[in-house]
């Protein structure tokens, strides 16, 4: 028989569903998880090193998350969130400091161990029935993945651009600008989208999302690339990873 005709088929894949969007919702809505992924981007303008980074990070939070899961490896939940804290921080310094970091999919792997801890931390706030606990997991981690996914597609059209561009410096060439600002709109409509989507499920990250990409453009055209958006964007970022160090670290 095909699986889907078997006995309880029906309840696997209802709880399979349930598990992705879990997934898919705790990487959209994580502040933490969404500006960590953000600040590897900022300075990534090649799709090679994309590619290693989303790779890196994928396969570094998927063990440490199945280790989790299994109770193979057990941190303080405080421990953890703190870590998570301050590998934001990690990644917005080397951004400041760095140009262009060599081996940044290395630096990725290691720090995605401590976030795949976080995402466990997740699944072992629920009631998953032991018959499923593997199934539970891998629709989990897939929903975490297409969230990731979605981030990336999103940003990195815009990021791409606004490395090869000169918005910061005035043209006069009406032409030039007009074609300019409809190459820039195409790549904002993939951002547009997933803030929209966004909105449904959590309207305080859509509106964060959301006001990235204008951040993102006054940054480039007051400072330029490497000023503006890639250590202006990292200083913000770490100041807002070493708020929520402090807050997980020491108020709490």
């Amino acid at each position: 028989k095909p699986f889907w005709e078997t006995p309880g088929a029906a309840a696997s894949l209802q709880q399979a569903w349930h598990f992705f969007i879990l997934g898919l919702e705790h990487i959209l809505i994580g502040y933490d998880h969404l500006l960590f992924l953000f600040a590897l981007l900022v300075v990534c303008i090649k799709l090679k090193s994309l590619v290693l980074i989303v790779t890196a990070f994928t396969i570094a939070h998927s063990l440490t998350l199945a280790l989790a899961y299994f109770k193979i490896v057990e941190l303080p939940a405080a421990i953890v969130e703190s870590a998570i804290a301050l590998s934001i921080v990690f990644v917005a310094i080397e951004n400041c400091v760095v140009q262009q970091p060599k081996k940044r999919w290395l630096m990725t792997f290691l720090l995605g161990l401590i976030h795949g801890l976080g995402f466990a931390g997740v699944l072992r706030e629920l009631a998953v029935p032991t018959s499923n606990r593997i199934l539970s997991l891998l629709t989990f981690n897939l929903g975490v993945e297409v969230g990731q996914v979605l981030l990336v597609a999103a940003f990195f059209p815009l990021l791409f651009f606004l490395s090869n561009s000169l918005l910061h410096k005035q043209s006069s060439n009406a032409q030039k600008n007009a074609s300019t600002g409809k190459e820039l709109g195409m790549r904002l409509l993939p951002i547009a989208a997933l803030t929209t989507a966004l909105y449904f499920v959590n309207p305080g990250t859509a509106l964060a999302v959301g006001a990235l990409a204008p951040l993102m453009l006054l940054l480039h055209r007051w400072l330029g690339l490497r000023v503006g958006l890639q250590i202006g964007s990292s200083l913000l970022i770490a100041s807002i990873g070493l708020f929520w160090f402090i807050e997980r670290a020491i108020l709490t």
